[in-house]
C-alpha cells in the first residue's frame, strides 16, 4: 500500500509538461489580378494609290516586201481532132448463171407468195378432239411455182398433216427470184389448224 502512494504522490509532485497552444490562423493572402483593358480597335491604314502604269509602247513592226506571185498559166492539153473509133467501151459484167438446182431461200431472193390453191380441210376426228396448231413442211417450188416435193418438219394427230400435205401439194406461187429471174427454191411452208 505504501509503494502505491508513493507513485500516487510522485505523480503529483512531478512538473507537468505544458499543452502545446494552438497556433494562430495564417492571415488569408490576397492576389490582386492586374487590370487589363482591351486596347480598342485601330482604324486600317488608307489604301495606298496604285502606281500609275506606264503607257504601253508600241513598237513598230516593218512590213515585209513581197513580190506578188507570177500568173501560172494551166498546161495546154491538145486534143486529136479526130478520136479513133475503136475504143473499148464499157459494159457491166454478165449476171452469174442461175443455179440449176433448187437452192434454200435466202438473203437477196424475192420471197414466193401463194397465188392459187385449196385451204387445208379439218377432219372430223381432229374437230371433235378439238385439235390445234401448225403442220410445218419444207417444199421445193420450181422456176414456174409449182409445189415438186414436200417434206414434213412438224405434223398433228388425226389426219390434220395428211390434210396439209395434200392442200400444199395442190398450191400455186408466184416464184422466187434472184437478180430479178424466177428461180427454183427449197422454202418452208406453215400451215395453221384453228378452231372457230
Amino acid at each position: 500500500g505504501s509503494v502505491v502512494l508513493h507513485l500516487a504522490l510522485l505523480s503529483l509532485a512531478l512538473p507537468r509538461a505544458p499543452l502545446p497552444l494552438p497556433e494562430p490562423p495564417a492571415e488569408p493572402r490576397i492576389f490582386r489580378l492586374p487590370d487589363f483593358r482591351p486596347k480598342p480597335p485601330q482604324p486600317a491604314p488608307p489604301p495606298t494609290p496604285a502606281a500609275p502604269r506606264a503607257a504601253a509602247r508600241t513598237v513598230p513592226v516593218p512590213t515585209a516586201l513581197v513580190d506578188p506571185p507570177a500568173p501560172v498559166a494551166p498546161p495546154r492539153v491538145e486534143l486529136p481532132s479526130e478520136l479513133p473509133l475503136d475504143l473499148p467501151v464499157w459494159a457491166p459484167p454478165p449476171p452469174p448463171p442461175l443455179p440449176a438446182a433448187p437452192v434454200r431461200f435466202g438473203h437477196g431472193m424475192t420471197r414466193p407468195v401463194r397465188i392459187a390453191g385449196p385451204d387445208p380441210a379439218y377432219t372430223e376426228p381432229a374437230r371433235r378432239a378439238r385439235v390445234t396448231g401448225v403442220v410445218i413442211l419444207e417444199a421445193v417450188l420450181d422456176r414456174d411455182g409449182r409445189v415438186t416435193e414436200i417434206e414434213v418438219l412438224k405434223s398433228l394427230p388425226l389426219g390434220l398433216t395428211r390434210s396439209a400435205v395434200d392442200a400444199v401439194s395442190r398450191w400455186r406461187f408466184e416464184p422466187a427470184t434472184l437478180d430479178g429471174q424466177p428461180v427454183a427454191v427449197i422454202y418452208t411452208l406453215t400451215v395453221r389448224f384453228e378452231l372457230d
